[in-house]
């Protein structure tokens, strides 16, 4: 059985709630959607987002500490720091409470995140003692259009639901220097065991959302003033594009990963 564990922010930094309660419900109906029942759902939050979708198999939690205190004085790197401080926190909550289901797997995903319907029925078809798989191959959205960005390697440098892990080894994917962080990056465990990739395409990353703490609007607009003026830039743009190839929206996109644009 797979355990999805799903941090969310707390209303505080939130910079729209109730469009950011709209992506929640998104990630919440995609992950419900799975082919197989073998699933539960662990939501950890301080508020409970505003859902007009409910499923028996979402647990909400409500974790028993202060959410992020941001001021204007933070840099982007320190607000990011409080951001992620929090986020792995709750990941830590979620992992505890999903002891009382006695997962095989675990899996972290974003709440503004999709993830393939296959997802939880690949896992079921491996070996249990495995440590894990990572996806390697996925979408990068940007609210609003009609098309997607195939990313056919290195998607999980990007995308922080990426990770399929044994319940016994979350634990490896955290560092504390120089503070608490939850590494989605990472394919090879601290204790020498590797992480498998998944053979398809399993997730699709929200950017540019005003939600995502990472890539915002204005940090994506600012990496591409980069490129402007930089003779390299370009050469190190090309080869991201080579990893990139358009994916239009169509009916098989949308029942892969139950998607929909919110309005």
């Amino acid at each position: 059985m797979l355990c999805f564990i799903v941090p969310v922010k707390s209303k505080k930094v939130s910079n729209n709630w109730p469009y950011f309660s709209k992506l929640v419900e998104r990630t919440m109906q995609c992950l419900c959607n799975q082919d197989s029942s073998n699933f539960e759902i662990i939501l950890v939050c301080h508020e409970t987002p505003d859902l007009s979708f409910s499923h028996d198999k979402i647990h909400t939690i409500h974790v028993d500490f202060e959410p992020p205190h941001l001021t204007e004085e933070d840099s982007r790197e320190e607000g990011r720091m409080k951001k992620e401080i929090d986020k792995a926190k709750k990941i830590k909550f979620g992992e505890a409470y999903a002891k009382k289901f006695n997962p095989d797997f675990l899996m972290v995903v974003d709440s503004d995140d999709m993830i393939s319907n296959k997802i939880v029925s690949y896992t079921e078809k491996q070996d249990k003692s495995s440590p894990g798989w990572y996806i390697e191959k996925g979408y990068n959205y940007k609210e609003g259009k009609n098309f997607a960005f195939y990313k056919n390697r290195t998607f999980n440098h990007l995308c922080g639901s990426t990770v399929v892990i044994r319940h016994d080894l979350l634990g490896q994917l955290f560092i504390d220097d120089p503070w608490l962080f939850y590494v989605h990056e990472t394919t090879e465990l601290p204790n020498g065991e590797l992480l498998k990739p998944i053979p398809f395409p399993g997730g699709i990353y929200s950017i540019a959302n005003g939600e995502n703490h990472f890539m915002s609007p204005s940090y994506a607009g600012k990496v591409i003033k980069r490129y402007l003026f930089d003779i390299r830039k370009y050469v190190q743009l090309f080869e991201k594009l080579s990893k990139y190839r358009i994916r239009f929206i169509d009916k098989k996109f949308k029942e892969t990963f139950n998607f929909y644009q919110i309005k």
